[in-house]
Protein backbone atom coordinates (compact mmCIF):
# COMPACT_ATOMS: atom_id res chain seq x y z
CA UNK A 1 0.00 0.00 0.00
CA UNK A 2 3.02 2.31 -0.07
CA UNK A 3 1.90 4.15 -3.21
CA UNK A 4 -1.48 4.88 -1.69
CA UNK A 5 0.14 6.31 1.43
CA UNK A 6 2.40 8.50 -0.71
CA UNK A 7 -0.62 9.66 -2.69
CA UNK A 8 -2.53 10.62 0.45
CA UNK A 9 0.54 12.23 1.98
CA UNK A 10 0.90 14.52 -1.05
CA UNK A 11 -2.76 15.48 -0.86
CA UNK A 12 -2.59 16.29 2.83
CA UNK A 13 0.65 18.22 2.62
CA UNK A 14 -0.94 20.31 -0.12
CA UNK A 15 -3.60 21.18 2.42
CA UNK A 16 -1.06 21.87 5.14
CA UNK A 17 -2.32 19.00 7.29
CA UNK A 18 0.46 16.43 7.38
CA UNK A 19 2.01 16.43 10.86
CA UNK A 20 4.72 13.98 11.71
CA UNK A 21 3.35 10.62 12.64
CA UNK A 22 -0.07 11.11 11.07
CA UNK A 23 0.49 8.49 8.37
CA UNK A 24 1.85 4.97 8.34
CA UNK A 25 5.62 4.90 8.45
CA UNK A 26 7.75 2.39 6.57
CA UNK A 27 9.72 -0.19 8.53
CA UNK A 28 11.88 -3.20 7.82
CA UNK A 29 10.00 -5.15 10.44
CA UNK A 30 8.86 -7.53 7.75
CA UNK A 31 6.87 -10.20 9.48
CA UNK A 32 3.44 -8.34 10.17
CA UNK A 33 -1.03 -7.90 10.38
CA UNK A 34 -3.28 -7.13 7.48
CA UNK A 35 -5.12 -8.96 4.80
CA UNK A 36 -3.27 -7.01 2.12
CA UNK A 37 0.24 -8.01 1.06
CA UNK A 38 3.15 -5.61 0.96
CA UNK A 39 6.59 -5.46 -0.56
CA UNK A 40 9.74 -7.26 0.54
CA UNK A 41 10.41 -5.36 3.70
CA UNK A 42 6.80 -5.09 4.79
CA UNK A 43 5.35 -1.75 5.70
CA UNK A 44 4.65 -1.36 9.37
CA UNK A 45 1.66 0.98 9.34
CA UNK A 46 2.66 2.19 12.77
CA UNK A 47 0.36 5.11 13.39
CA UNK A 48 -2.41 3.55 11.35
CA UNK A 49 -2.42 0.32 13.33
CA UNK A 50 -2.06 2.17 16.63
CA UNK A 51 -5.10 4.28 15.88
CA UNK A 52 -7.21 1.41 14.56
CA UNK A 53 -6.39 -0.93 17.42
CA UNK A 54 -4.26 -3.56 15.68
CA UNK A 55 -1.84 -5.24 18.05
CA UNK A 56 0.73 -6.52 15.58
CA UNK A 57 2.52 -5.00 12.61
CA UNK A 58 2.01 -5.90 9.00
CA UNK A 59 3.74 -9.21 8.17
CA UNK A 60 3.44 -10.29 11.82
CA UNK A 61 -0.14 -11.05 10.95
CA UNK A 62 0.64 -12.49 7.59
CA UNK A 63 3.02 -14.86 9.35
CA UNK A 64 0.93 -15.22 12.53
CA UNK A 65 3.20 -13.22 14.81
CA UNK A 66 1.35 -12.38 18.01
CA UNK A 67 -1.99 -13.83 18.94
CA UNK A 68 -2.52 -16.86 16.74
CA UNK A 69 -6.26 -16.25 16.61
CA UNK A 70 -5.71 -13.05 14.59
CA UNK A 71 -6.07 -14.85 11.28
CA UNK A 72 -8.31 -14.02 8.34
CA UNK A 73 -11.91 -14.67 9.26
CA UNK A 74 -12.53 -17.01 6.35
CA UNK A 75 -9.79 -19.37 7.52
CA UNK A 76 -10.50 -22.43 9.70
CA UNK A 77 -10.09 -21.20 13.26
CA UNK A 78 -8.01 -24.19 14.30
CA UNK A 79 -5.72 -24.30 11.25
CA UNK A 80 -2.59 -22.17 11.50
CA UNK A 81 -0.06 -21.24 8.84
CA UNK A 82 3.51 -21.66 10.11
CA UNK A 83 6.11 -20.15 7.82
CA UNK A 84 9.35 -21.92 6.96
CA UNK A 85 10.81 -19.18 4.72
CA UNK A 86 9.70 -16.23 2.58
CA UNK A 87 11.49 -15.11 -0.60
CA UNK A 88 11.28 -11.68 -2.25
CA UNK A 89 12.08 -10.65 -5.83
CA UNK A 90 12.57 -7.19 -7.33
CA UNK A 91 11.68 -6.14 -10.88
CA UNK A 92 14.75 -5.42 -13.00
CA UNK A 93 13.97 -2.79 -15.65
CA UNK A 94 17.14 -3.63 -17.62
CA UNK A 95 16.35 -7.30 -18.08
CA UNK A 96 12.59 -6.73 -17.68
CA UNK A 97 12.46 -9.69 -15.36
CA UNK A 98 12.46 -10.72 -11.69
CA UNK A 99 15.69 -10.96 -9.70
CA UNK A 100 15.99 -12.45 -6.22
CA UNK A 101 16.50 -9.79 -3.53
CA UNK A 102 15.61 -10.79 0.05
CA UNK A 103 14.47 -13.70 2.14
CA UNK A 104 13.26 -14.46 5.65
CA UNK A 105 14.64 -17.66 7.14
CA UNK A 106 15.37 -19.41 10.45
CA UNK A 107 11.79 -18.80 11.54
CA UNK A 108 11.16 -20.16 15.06
CA UNK A 109 7.83 -20.69 16.87
CA UNK A 110 7.05 -21.48 20.49
CA UNK A 111 4.74 -24.25 21.70
CA UNK A 112 1.70 -22.00 21.17
CA UNK A 113 2.69 -21.26 17.56
CA UNK A 114 3.75 -17.68 18.29
CA UNK A 115 6.65 -16.61 16.10
CA UNK A 116 9.60 -15.94 18.42
CA UNK A 117 12.43 -15.13 16.00
CA UNK A 118 13.48 -14.93 12.36
CA UNK A 119 16.41 -13.70 10.29
CA UNK A 120 16.33 -11.36 7.29
CA UNK A 121 18.92 -11.77 4.53
CA UNK A 122 19.62 -10.09 1.19
CA UNK A 123 21.18 -11.50 -1.98
CA UNK A 124 24.43 -9.72 -2.91
CA UNK A 125 24.69 -11.36 -6.33
CA UNK A 126 26.51 -14.48 -5.25
CA UNK A 127 25.51 -15.31 -1.67
CA UNK A 128 22.96 -14.63 1.06
CA UNK A 129 24.12 -12.01 3.56
CA UNK A 130 22.59 -11.43 6.99
CA UNK A 131 20.68 -8.18 7.34
CA UNK A 132 18.41 -8.19 10.39
CA UNK A 133 17.30 -10.43 13.22
CA UNK A 134 13.91 -10.12 14.92
CA UNK A 135 13.11 -11.57 18.36
CA UNK A 136 9.67 -11.51 19.98
CA UNK A 137 8.25 -12.52 23.37
CA UNK A 138 4.68 -13.14 24.54
CA UNK A 139 2.63 -13.33 27.71
CA UNK A 140 0.36 -16.20 28.81
CA UNK A 141 -2.45 -14.79 26.65
CA UNK A 142 -0.26 -14.80 23.50
CA UNK A 143 0.00 -11.01 23.46
CA UNK A 144 3.30 -9.76 22.04
CA UNK A 145 5.17 -8.20 24.97
CA UNK A 146 8.46 -7.25 23.32
CA UNK A 147 10.04 -6.94 19.90
CA UNK A 148 13.82 -6.67 19.43
CA UNK A 149 15.44 -5.77 16.10
CA UNK A 150 19.16 -6.36 15.58
CA UNK A 151 21.36 -5.59 12.57
CA UNK A 152 24.29 -7.59 11.18
CA UNK A 153 27.63 -5.72 11.32
CA UNK A 154 29.58 -8.32 9.38
CA UNK A 155 30.67 -10.30 12.40
CA UNK A 156 27.70 -10.46 14.74
CA UNK A 157 24.27 -9.16 15.66
CA UNK A 158 24.13 -5.62 17.08
CA UNK A 159 21.15 -4.11 18.88
CA UNK A 160 19.24 -1.51 16.89
CA UNK A 161 15.74 -0.95 18.31
CA UNK A 162 13.17 -2.55 20.56
CA UNK A 163 9.54 -2.10 21.57
CA UNK A 164 7.79 -3.16 24.77
CA UNK A 165 4.00 -3.64 24.97
CA UNK A 166 1.55 -3.70 27.90
CA UNK A 167 -2.08 -4.89 28.03
CA UNK A 168 -5.15 -4.68 30.26
CA UNK A 169 -7.18 -7.61 31.59
CA UNK A 170 -9.13 -7.69 28.31
CA UNK A 171 -5.91 -8.05 26.30
CA UNK A 172 -6.21 -4.54 24.89
CA UNK A 173 -2.84 -2.92 24.27
CA UNK A 174 -2.48 -0.07 26.78
CA UNK A 175 1.08 1.04 26.06
CA UNK A 176 3.96 0.77 23.63
CA UNK A 177 7.47 1.96 24.45
CA UNK A 178 10.01 2.27 21.59
CA UNK A 179 13.73 2.55 22.27
CA UNK A 180 16.92 2.73 20.21
CA UNK A 181 20.37 1.35 21.00
CA UNK A 182 23.06 3.96 21.71
CA UNK A 183 25.94 1.51 21.52
CA UNK A 184 25.97 0.87 25.24
CA UNK A 185 22.42 1.36 26.50
CA UNK A 186 18.77 1.59 25.45
CA UNK A 187 17.54 5.16 24.90
CA UNK A 188 13.88 6.14 24.96
CA UNK A 189 12.45 7.28 21.62
CA UNK A 190 8.63 7.29 21.62
CA UNK A 191 5.72 6.10 23.75
CA UNK A 192 2.09 5.37 22.93
CA UNK A 193 -0.75 5.21 25.48
CA UNK A 194 -4.23 3.85 24.64
CA UNK A 195 -7.65 3.93 26.29
CA UNK A 196 -10.80 1.89 25.57
CA UNK A 197 -14.51 1.98 26.24
CA UNK A 198 -16.59 -0.74 27.90
CA UNK A 199 -16.85 -2.58 24.56
CA UNK A 200 -13.06 -2.58 24.12
CA UNK A 201 -13.17 -0.03 21.30
CA UNK A 202 -10.05 2.11 21.31
CA UNK A 203 -11.13 5.61 22.29
CA UNK A 204 -7.78 7.40 22.32
CA UNK A 205 -4.15 7.11 21.36
CA UNK A 206 -1.54 9.53 22.68
CA UNK A 207 2.00 9.68 21.31
CA UNK A 208 4.90 11.17 23.24
CA UNK A 209 8.53 11.76 22.28
CA UNK A 210 11.56 11.55 24.57
CA UNK A 211 13.49 14.85 24.58
CA UNK A 212 16.46 13.47 26.49
CA UNK A 213 15.14 14.06 29.97
CA UNK A 214 11.34 13.76 29.89
CA UNK A 215 8.37 12.73 27.79
CA UNK A 216 6.87 15.47 25.59
CA UNK A 217 3.40 15.25 24.05
CA UNK A 218 3.37 14.87 20.28
CA UNK A 219 0.00 13.78 18.88
CA UNK A 220 -3.36 12.49 20.00
CA UNK A 221 -6.26 10.62 18.41
CA UNK A 222 -9.78 10.55 19.91
CA UNK A 223 -12.19 8.04 18.38
CA UNK A 224 -15.98 7.75 18.65
CA UNK A 225 -18.22 4.81 17.68
CA UNK A 226 -21.84 4.07 16.85
CA UNK A 227 -24.10 1.49 18.50
CA UNK A 228 -22.64 -1.21 16.22
CA UNK A 229 -19.08 -0.37 17.32
CA UNK A 230 -18.22 1.18 13.97
CA UNK A 231 -15.77 4.05 14.25
CA UNK A 232 -17.63 7.18 13.17
CA UNK A 233 -15.03 9.85 13.84
CA UNK A 234 -11.30 10.03 14.47
CA UNK A 235 -10.00 13.42 15.60
CA UNK A 236 -6.27 14.11 15.40
CA UNK A 237 -4.64 16.82 17.50
CA UNK A 238 -1.03 17.94 17.79
CA UNK A 239 0.77 19.45 20.80
CA UNK A 240 1.79 23.10 20.46
CA UNK A 241 3.88 23.14 23.62
CA UNK A 242 1.09 24.01 26.03
CA UNK A 243 -2.16 22.58 24.63
CA UNK A 244 -3.70 20.16 22.13
CA UNK A 245 -4.58 21.81 18.81
CA UNK A 246 -6.92 20.33 16.17
CA UNK A 247 -5.11 19.22 13.03
CA UNK A 248 -7.43 16.98 11.00
CA UNK A 249 -10.31 14.56 11.37
CA UNK A 250 -11.88 11.58 9.61
CA UNK A 251 -15.65 11.04 9.57
CA UNK A 252 -16.85 7.58 8.51
CA UNK A 253 -20.20 6.32 7.21
CA UNK A 254 -21.62 2.77 7.03
CA UNK A 255 -24.43 0.83 5.41
CA UNK A 256 -26.95 -1.49 7.09
CA UNK A 257 -24.41 -4.34 6.89
CA UNK A 258 -21.79 -2.25 8.71
CA UNK A 259 -19.67 -1.91 5.59
CA UNK A 260 -17.80 1.38 5.56
CA UNK A 261 -19.35 3.27 2.67
CA UNK A 262 -16.91 6.15 2.78
CA UNK A 263 -14.99 8.71 4.77
CA UNK A 264 -14.50 12.46 4.79
CA UNK A 265 -11.09 13.94 5.61
CA UNK A 266 -11.09 17.54 6.83
CA UNK A 267 -8.29 19.82 8.02
CA UNK A 268 -8.52 22.51 10.71
CA UNK A 269 -7.75 26.04 9.53
CA UNK A 270 -7.63 27.53 13.01
CA UNK A 271 -11.32 28.33 13.31
CA UNK A 272 -13.29 25.77 11.27
CA UNK A 273 -13.05 22.48 9.40
CA UNK A 274 -12.22 22.56 5.68
CA UNK A 275 -12.95 19.72 3.26
CA UNK A 276 -9.90 18.02 1.82
CA UNK A 277 -10.45 14.40 0.71
CA UNK A 278 -13.42 12.06 0.53
CA UNK A 279 -13.74 8.39 -0.39
CA UNK A 280 -16.77 6.42 -1.57
CA UNK A 281 -16.74 2.61 -1.27
CA UNK A 282 -18.76 -0.07 -3.06
CA UNK A 283 -19.14 -3.75 -2.16
CA UNK A 284 -20.19 -6.99 -3.81
CA UNK A 285 -22.92 -9.37 -2.59
CA UNK A 286 -20.40 -11.00 -0.23
CA UNK A 287 -19.59 -7.63 1.40
CA UNK A 288 -16.14 -7.53 -0.19
CA UNK A 289 -14.85 -4.04 -0.96
CA UNK A 290 -14.65 -3.81 -4.77
CA UNK A 291 -14.04 -0.11 -5.41
CA UNK A 292 -12.85 2.94 -3.50
CA UNK A 293 -13.21 6.27 -5.27
CA UNK A 294 -11.00 9.04 -3.86
CA UNK A 295 -11.81 12.68 -4.55
CA UNK A 296 -10.27 16.00 -3.51
CA UNK A 297 -12.01 19.29 -2.75
CA UNK A 298 -11.02 22.20 -5.00
CA UNK A 299 -12.87 24.76 -2.90
CA UNK A 300 -16.11 24.44 -4.86
CA UNK A 301 -16.69 20.83 -5.94
CA UNK A 302 -15.22 17.36 -5.47
CA UNK A 303 -12.84 16.22 -8.22
CA UNK A 304 -11.63 12.72 -8.99
CA UNK A 305 -8.12 11.99 -7.72
CA UNK A 306 -7.66 8.24 -7.49
CA UNK A 307 -9.44 4.92 -7.27
CA UNK A 308 -8.70 1.43 -5.95
CA UNK A 309 -10.30 -1.60 -7.64
CA UNK A 310 -10.24 -5.01 -5.92
CA UNK A 311 -11.11 -8.54 -7.09
CA UNK A 312 -11.73 -11.78 -5.19
CA UNK A 313 -11.87 -15.50 -5.89
CA UNK A 314 -14.78 -17.87 -5.14
CA UNK A 315 -13.58 -18.15 -1.51
CA UNK A 316 -13.58 -14.35 -1.03
CA UNK A 317 -9.79 -14.15 -1.00
CA UNK A 318 -8.55 -10.86 -2.40
CA UNK A 319 -6.71 -11.65 -5.65
CA UNK A 320 -5.87 -8.18 -6.92
CA UNK A 321 -5.76 -4.53 -5.91
CA UNK A 322 -5.23 -1.85 -8.57
CA UNK A 323 -4.63 1.82 -7.79
CA UNK A 324 -5.17 4.42 -10.53
CA UNK A 325 -4.78 8.21 -10.71
CA UNK A 326 -7.17 10.51 -12.55
CA UNK A 327 -5.33 12.60 -15.16
CA UNK A 328 -8.30 14.84 -15.92
CA UNK A 329 -9.88 12.59 -18.52
CA UNK A 330 -8.71 9.01 -17.94
CA UNK A 331 -7.73 6.59 -15.18
CA UNK A 332 -3.98 5.90 -15.28
CA UNK A 333 -2.43 2.81 -13.70
CA UNK A 334 -0.10 3.53 -10.75
CA UNK A 335 0.41 0.24 -8.90
CA UNK A 336 -1.13 -3.19 -8.53
CA UNK A 337 -0.99 -6.15 -6.12
CA UNK A 338 -1.96 -9.67 -7.12
CA UNK A 339 -2.12 -12.63 -4.71
CA UNK A 340 -2.46 -16.42 -4.92
CA UNK A 341 -3.80 -18.82 -2.28
CA UNK A 342 -3.63 -22.52 -1.42
CA UNK A 343 -6.54 -24.93 -0.91
CA UNK A 344 -6.84 -23.79 2.72
CA UNK A 345 -7.11 -20.12 1.66
CA UNK A 346 -3.69 -19.18 3.00
CA UNK A 347 -1.85 -16.62 0.88
CA UNK A 348 1.06 -18.27 -0.95
CA UNK A 349 2.43 -15.45 -3.05
CA UNK A 350 1.91 -11.87 -4.14
CA UNK A 351 3.25 -9.60 -6.87
CA UNK A 352 3.56 -5.81 -6.76
CA UNK A 353 3.89 -3.73 -9.95
CA UNK A 354 4.65 -0.02 -10.20
CA UNK A 355 3.91 1.84 -13.45
CA UNK A 356 5.61 4.92 -14.87
CA UNK A 357 3.92 8.32 -14.71
CA UNK A 358 2.07 7.70 -17.97
CA UNK A 359 0.79 4.36 -16.76
CA UNK A 360 2.11 2.60 -19.87
CA UNK A 361 5.16 0.73 -18.60
CA UNK A 362 6.10 -1.19 -15.45
CA UNK A 363 9.19 0.50 -14.02
CA UNK A 364 9.55 -1.32 -10.69
CA UNK A 365 8.00 -3.99 -8.56
CA UNK A 366 8.54 -6.82 -6.15
CA UNK A 367 7.09 -10.24 -5.47
CA UNK A 368 7.13 -12.72 -2.63
CA UNK A 369 6.59 -16.48 -2.24
CA UNK A 370 6.04 -18.16 1.12
CA UNK A 371 7.01 -21.69 2.11
CA UNK A 372 5.03 -22.96 5.08
CA UNK A 373 3.21 -25.84 6.70
CA UNK A 374 -0.07 -25.97 8.60
CA UNK A 375 -0.92 -27.25 12.07
CA UNK A 376 -3.97 -27.34 14.30
CA UNK A 377 -4.16 -24.45 16.70
CA UNK A 378 -4.92 -26.79 19.59
CA UNK A 379 -2.45 -29.64 19.79
CA UNK A 380 -4.99 -32.34 20.65
CA UNK A 381 -4.56 -35.86 19.31
CA UNK A 382 -8.35 -36.28 19.66
CA UNK A 383 -11.02 -34.19 17.91
CA UNK A 384 -14.25 -34.25 19.86
CA UNK A 385 -17.66 -32.61 19.71
CA UNK A 386 -20.53 -33.81 21.83
CA UNK A 387 -20.99 -37.54 21.18
CA UNK A 388 -18.54 -37.62 18.25
CA UNK A 389 -14.82 -38.38 18.68
CA UNK A 390 -12.18 -38.76 15.96
CA UNK A 391 -8.60 -39.93 16.44
CA UNK A 392 -5.70 -39.81 15.79
CA UNK A 393 -5.56 -36.16 14.79
CA UNK A 394 -3.62 -35.43 12.63
CA UNK A 395 -3.82 -38.75 10.76
CA UNK A 396 -2.15 -40.12 7.65
CA UNK A 397 -3.84 -43.42 6.71
CA UNK A 398 -6.80 -44.22 8.97
CA UNK A 399 -9.04 -42.53 11.52
CA UNK A 400 -11.21 -44.07 14.21
CA UNK A 401 -14.64 -42.57 14.79
CA UNK A 402 -16.44 -43.20 18.06
CA UNK A 403 -19.96 -42.13 19.02
CA UNK A 404 -22.51 -42.91 21.71
CA UNK A 405 -25.34 -41.43 19.65
CA UNK A 406 -25.97 -44.51 17.52
CA UNK A 407 -29.21 -46.32 18.40
CA UNK A 408 -29.97 -47.82 14.99
CA UNK A 409 -27.98 -46.22 12.21
CA UNK A 410 -26.41 -42.90 11.31
CA UNK A 411 -25.08 -41.12 8.20
CA UNK A 412 -21.34 -40.42 8.29
CA UNK A 413 -19.63 -38.07 5.84
CA UNK A 414 -16.15 -36.62 5.37
CA UNK A 415 -16.01 -33.34 3.45
CA UNK A 416 -13.37 -30.79 2.45
CA UNK A 417 -13.32 -27.03 3.06
CA UNK A 418 -15.51 -26.43 0.02
CA UNK A 419 -18.26 -28.66 1.46
CA UNK A 420 -17.68 -31.44 -1.07
CA UNK A 421 -18.48 -34.84 0.45
CA UNK A 422 -15.59 -37.20 -0.32
CA UNK A 423 -16.51 -40.19 1.83
CA UNK A 424 -20.03 -41.22 2.95
CA UNK A 425 -21.33 -44.33 4.65
CA UNK A 426 -23.97 -45.67 6.97
CA UNK A 427 -22.75 -46.73 10.39
CA UNK A 428 -24.47 -48.94 12.93
CA UNK A 429 -21.69 -49.47 15.46
CA UNK A 430 -20.38 -47.07 18.12
CA UNK A 431 -16.85 -47.46 16.74
CA UNK A 432 -15.88 -47.23 13.05
CA UNK A 433 -12.55 -47.10 11.24
CA UNK A 434 -12.25 -45.20 7.98
CA UNK A 435 -9.45 -45.38 5.42
CA UNK A 436 -8.34 -41.83 4.49
CA UNK A 437 -5.10 -42.72 2.71
CA UNK A 438 -6.57 -41.59 -0.62
CA UNK A 439 -7.33 -38.06 0.57
CA UNK A 440 -4.91 -35.21 -0.20
CA UNK A 441 -3.28 -33.54 2.78
CA UNK A 442 -5.35 -30.78 4.38
CA UNK A 443 -8.22 -29.97 6.72
CA UNK A 444 -11.41 -32.08 6.65
CA UNK A 445 -14.71 -32.31 8.50
CA UNK A 446 -16.31 -35.47 9.87
CA UNK A 447 -20.09 -35.15 10.20
CA UNK A 448 -22.47 -37.61 11.82
CA UNK A 449 -26.23 -37.28 11.45
CA UNK A 450 -28.74 -39.43 13.34
CA UNK A 451 -32.49 -39.23 13.84
CA UNK A 452 -32.03 -37.06 16.91
CA UNK A 453 -28.69 -35.25 16.61
CA UNK A 454 -25.90 -33.98 14.38
CA UNK A 455 -22.22 -33.39 15.25
CA UNK A 456 -19.16 -32.29 13.29
CA UNK A 457 -15.44 -32.21 14.08
CA UNK A 458 -12.31 -31.19 12.18
CA UNK A 459 -9.24 -33.31 11.55
CA UNK A 460 -5.99 -32.93 9.61
CA UNK A 461 -4.90 -35.38 6.92
CA UNK A 462 -1.09 -35.37 6.79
Amino acid sequence: MKKFYVFLAVLFMMNGAMPQGSFPALSIKILSQSKHPASGFIENAQDGRHNQGMKTSRLNSEMNVGNIQQCQTHLPQDLIQLFDSVYDWQWDTLTTGWIISNKVTNIVYDGKHNMTSYIEQFWNGSAWVNSGKDTLTYDASNNETSYLYQMWNGAGWVNYSKSTYTYDVNNNETGNLSQTWSGSDWVNYSKYTYTYDAKNNRTSRTRQIWDGSSWVNSSNYVNTYDANDNMTNSLYSSWNGSDWVYTFQYTYSYDAKNNQTGYLYQSWNGSSWENSVQATNTYDANNNLTKELIQTWNGIIWENAGQISLTYDANNNQTSELFQNWDGSNWVNVWQYTSTYDVNNFEQSYTYKDWNAAGTKIESGDSSYSFYHTVLGINDVVAQHGNLTVYPNPASAQITIETSAITSQGQLSISNLNGQQLITRRITQPRTQVDISGLPGGLYFVSLTTDSSMARVKFIKQ
